[in-house]
C-alpha cells in the first residue's frame, strides 16, 4: 500500500512545494502507428518543449485529454509530437522571448518506416561551413524541428529513415 502524497493535510505536506507550470496541448504519432493528445507541462519561467523532450528522462508524463487520466510516456516511442500554431505563432514556449531569425530554410519531406511523410520546412542558423540540412540533423539533439504553415512537429531523429530537401518553386534550392 502506497501513500498518496496528493492530498494536501492542512496545507502542510505540499504546500510551497509546487512549481508553477503551463499546459501545452500536443498532439502525439507513436512508433508503430496511433496518435494521442496530451498535454504536457512546461515550467512557468524558462522551459521549453525541447527541454521535456531532450533531458535524460526517458518516461514523460502527460495528462491525456480524451478522459483526463495521466500517462507516462516513453520518449524513445514518440515519432513525432506537433503543436497548433495560434495565429503563427507557438501558444507558451518562446511566447516571451524576442523572435528567432534563421539564416537558412529548406523545404523537407520527412520519411519513416510506418506513418506518413511530414512536409514542412527546417528552419536553421549554422555554424560556419555546416550550412547543409545534414549538418544541422548531425547535432547531437535526439529531435529536430519541423515547421508547417498552422503546426510545429518536433521529430525524434531515430525514427527518420530519410529527409529529402525539395526545390522551391522558384528552381532554386537552398541548400
Amino acid at each position: 500500500m502506497g501513500i498518496d502524497l496528493s492530498a494536501d493535510i492542512g496545507g502542510s505536506l505540499t504546500s510551497g512545494l509546487q512549481i508553477p507550470r503551463k499546459e501545452l496541448i500536443v498532439e502525439l504519432a507513436f512508433l508503430g502507428g496511433g496518435h494521442k493528445q496530451v498535454g504536457l507541462f512546461l515550467a512557468a519561467q524558462d522551459q521549453h518543449i525541447l527541454d521535456l523532450l531532450e533531458d535524460e528522462q526517458i518516461f514523460l508524463p502527460a495528462l491525456t485529454t480524451d478522459d483526463g487520466s495521466w500517462s507516462v510516456i516513453n520518449k524513445r516511442q514518440i515519432l513525432w509530437l506537433s503543436v497548433r500554431l495560434v495565429d503563427g505563432s507557438l501558444p507558451v514556449e518562446e511566447a516571451d522571448e524576442e523572435p528567432m531569425l534563421y539564416e537558412r530554410r529548406v523545404d523537407v519531406e520527412v520519411h519513416f518506416a510506418n506513418a506518413d511523410a511530414l512536409h514542412g520546412e527546417l528552419l536553421f542558423s549554422p555554424p560556419d561551413g555546416k550550412g547543409r540540412a545534414s549538418d544541422h540533423l548531425n547535432q547531437s539533439t535526439r529531435f529536430f524541428r519541423v515547421w508547417t504553415a498552422d503546426s510545429l512537429f518536433i521529430v525524434n531523429k531515430e525514427h527518420v529513415l530519410r529527409l529529402i530537401e525539395i526545390e522551391r518553386a522558384s528552381g532554386s534550392k537552398e541548400s
